[in-house]
């Protein structure tokens, strides 16, 4: 409960010394806005939606003119075309602002994952792996196997059992998520003492060709983990807030540029306790989340000395206060309650929450996803205060999902699918502010 309290005394503080502000002013002046809910790797879906949307053209280069794009995030994990989406994703926003256009990723909680190495979503798809794989990459792999093995031998026999990530408090946020495919299990990412042949295969077999690759990409450094720390959570564009999850009523006292910079510093405070964990020799470079939070319990059960267990239980507290705050299931990346019950809020409860965010954010439309509960429909609550677009693209994992758009400019707002567009809220239906 510590680590949940954490939030609510950051954001009276947050009050207190005036941090708050006016609700922050529009993107640039822009007329049509076209919004595409999760991805998960599903290249050929998106690409379809771009093109139905007039976006791209036939060779995937940007036909928008000054058309705006938000993704609204949830483009890694699950399907086979991770890296392919981001690489049309960082080449459109590039085209489109030559064209004086706009292309605006958001952060969605996949995101999230892939920057604290949270893998829980890719072992059960190697071809995520395997697209960042090249000639080099079993040697690379081989190397990284005996620098563990290393590691491993240095590790002191445990004084008493270290707590496990459940135990720890840093279990893997919201790993109960209800828009979860069904997956198998996997092998349980252990440090236990076993044979060498043992850990040797079990190794390979959780860190597959391309993952040391892809764990590299994704590091503060790397080309796609510099990109995807530059998204935002939350944007506003012509009057209308979006992003992946949803507002609750405890993040609701924040204006946009607040929530967007509670995020980033804990990104960074996670990415600072990585470092320090790596410099201390606690983990390696390429350790997943199940695997550092391990290897800091086991620090703190058995400590070296006393400066790598100060590192260790300070590392602790920035892990769990940034999954306390960014990983609960009320925080803008994970809160369903935009969502239609029983997965989101009845009306009743969403009334008095909707009048709160636009009495802060000065909009009268929030557009989310995350929650692909539609049947492959983008749906609309509240007389179009809300709008709900994730329609589960990645139709392999959400059997009758499909790739969609939500379009809107002049006050009408259209769903757009491979071969239908359909007028959604005429302009004198708008809901009022």
């Amino acid at each position: 409960m510590r680590l949940v309290r954490m939030l609510s005394s950051i954001l009276v503080a947050a009050l207190l010394l005036g941090l708050l502000v006016a609700p922050p002013a529009d993107a640039a002046e822009t007329g049509r806005v076209v919004a595409i809910g999760d991805i998960h790797g599903s290249y050929d879906g998106f690409t379809k939606i771009l093109l139905a949307a007039g976006l791209i053209d036939a060779e995937n280069r940007w036909a928008g003119g000054r058309s705006t794009l938000v993704q609204t995030g949830d483009f890694t994990d699950r399907g086979d075309g991770v890296r392919a989406v981001m690489d049309l994703l960082m080449s459109l926003q590039k085209e489109a602002r030559k064209a004086k256009g706009e292309v605006i990723v958001l952060m969605g909680n996949h995101e999230m994952w892939s920057l604290m190495q949270n893998n829980t979503d890719i072992i059960f798809n190697p071809a995520i792996y395997a697209s960042f794989s090249d000639s080099g990459s079993e040697a690379r792999r081989q190397e990284a196997f005996e620098a563990w093995k290393k590691w491993r031998k240095a590790q002191p026999a445990p004084s008493e059992e270290p707590a496990t990530v459940a135990e720890s408090g840093l279990q893997n946020p919201m790993i109960e998520d209800p828009a979860a495919p069904e997956a198998p299990t996997t092998p349980q990412q252990s440090v236990s003492p076993r044979s060498f042949e043992q850990e040797q295969a079990d190794w390979l077999a959780r860190h597959p060709p391309g993952f040391v690759e892809y764990h590299e990409a994704m590091a503060p450094d790397g080309e796609y983990g510099r990109w995807i720390r530059k998204s935002k959570v939350m944007t506003k564009v012509a009057g209308t807030v979006f992003l992946h999850g949803g507002i609750s009523e405890r993040w609701s006292i924040l204006g946009i540029d607040d929530v967007n910079r509670v995020h980033m510093q804990e990104i960074a405070s996670h990415d600072q306790a990585r470092r320090a964990l790596v410099k201390a020799g606690i983990i390696l470079p390429f350790f997943t989340w199940g695997e550092t939070v391990e290897a800091v319990n086991r620090e703190i059960a058995s400590p070296r000395n006393s400066r790598s267990l100060a590192i260790a239980r300070e590392s602790l507290d920035r892990l769990g206060r940034f999954l306390g705050l960014t990983g609960t299931e009320d925080a803008p990346l994970w809160f369903r309650g935009f969502a239609m019950p029983p997965h989101g809020l009845p009306d009743a409860a969403l009334v008095p929450l909707r009048e709160a965010l636009t009495s802060i954010h000065g909009a009268e439309h929030f557009v989310s996803a995350h929650s692909p509960f539609n049947g492959g429909d983008i749906l609309v609550r509240l007389d179009g205060a809300f709008f709900l677009i994730d329609t589960g693209m990645l139709s392999t994992a959400y059997p009758g999902g499909r790739p969609s758009a939500l379009e809107f400019s002049d006050g009408k707002f259209f769903a757009i699918y491979e071969n239908e567009r359909k007028l959604l809220l005429p302009a004198d239906m708008a809901a009022a502010p």
